[in-house]
């Protein structure tokens, strides 16, 4: 059985190898060869006042509105949530991971900084529908 079993193995490592002939295998110090450009695009088959204000509507409104604006960020409209706070933007149209929005939905290293406030939880796939509408450019659709 062991005699198959590295017979196989060989058959299948003699087989990789003619296949990768003419063609470098990449190790952890090979030099970078030049890239091509990536030909995906996220196109983002939401809405934003269907989609996204409504999580802001029911998780993140009571504290941000025009009334009661922490840090001066409103939520309550799409042009108070991209304008951001008094310290600046919190969208960073087409970069979710420049977005300090997606930063303190996801992960803070404080508890106190993590939003909502309390016991209250936004659900991982209304976080990626945020995610992805700012990544195809947070638009007002």
């Amino acid at each position: 059985m062991i005699l198959v079993i590295a017979i196989v193995s060989l058959v299948a490592f003699s087989g990789l190898i003619t296949a990768c002939q003419g063609q470098a295998i990449a190790g952890p110090n090979s030099p970078v060869i030049s890239d091509v450009p990536v030909k995906g695009e996220v196109v983002w088959a939401g809405s934003y006042k269907r989609d996204i204000q409504p999580i802001f509507d029911e998780y993140c409104v009571a504290c941000h509105n025009s009334e009661k604006a922490a840090n001066g960020l409103r939520l309550d409209t799409y042009q108070g949530t991209i304008k951001g706070t008094q310290y600046g933007r919190v969208v960073i149209p087409g970069e979710p991971g420049g977005s300090t929005l997606l930063r303190i939905l996801y992960l803070t290293p404080k508890p106190q900084v993590h939003m909502p406030n309390g016991d209250i939880k936004i659900s991982k796939n209304r976080i990626e529908n945020i995610s992805l509408w700012i990544q195809a450019g947070a638009p007002n659709n």
